[in-house]
């Protein structure tokens, strides 16, 4: 009998992985904060990206927290990962405001993209002196079928502009 319960135990340990795994919630982040001091007058553009693990990531909504007294948005550009390269919706208005949500979707492929996904490139003008941090807040994450996928962390990135 233990021989045959072998197969049943590989089994229940599998289904017990995949299940944990799908707890681990999606996060998302700014990377690329300027490592030399970018100056007044000066611009330099930030990568966002949702980290969604196995999920498919078929749409996004974000918004993205700056400080106007050191930097105002330029433009919002489409990100690094093929099915988000397209310019997402952002409103122009709301670029100097210190927060602009942005989003997308893709049709593209009904299978991903997976792990960490370059969901928007953001140009940002310096426009003050001093150090900072930049941020993104999570609005919300899709599946391409339009299921909610779960979404926790975030993360953010700092610089000092002269």
């Amino acid at each position: 009998m233990p021989i045959r319960s072998a197969p049943m135990l590989y089994l229940i340990f599998m289904i017990a992985i995949l299940m944990l795994s799908a707890c681990v919630p999606a996060s998302t982040s700014v990377g690329g904060c300027p490592t030399t001091s970018p100056s007044i007058g000066s611009q330099f553009t930030v990568a966002l990206s949702a980290n969604v693990g196995s999920a498919a990531l078929g749409a996004y909504s974000v918004t993205f927290m700056y400080d106007t007294r050191y930097v105002t948005v330029a433009s919002v550009q489409g990100g690094t990962t093929s099915e988000f390269s397209s310019a997402p919706s952002s409103n122009s208005n709301s670029f100097a405001t210190g927060s602009s949500r942005i989003a997308s979707k893709q049709t593209a492929n009904s299978n991903g993209p997976t792990g960490s996904v370059g969901i928007a490139r953001v140009t940002l003008n310096v426009v003050g002196a001093g150090s900072t941090t930049l941020g993104i807040v999570t609005n919300s994450l899709y599946n391409p079928n339009s299921q909610p996928i779960a979404f926790g962390g975030t993360s953010g990135c700092s610089f000092t502009s002269h």
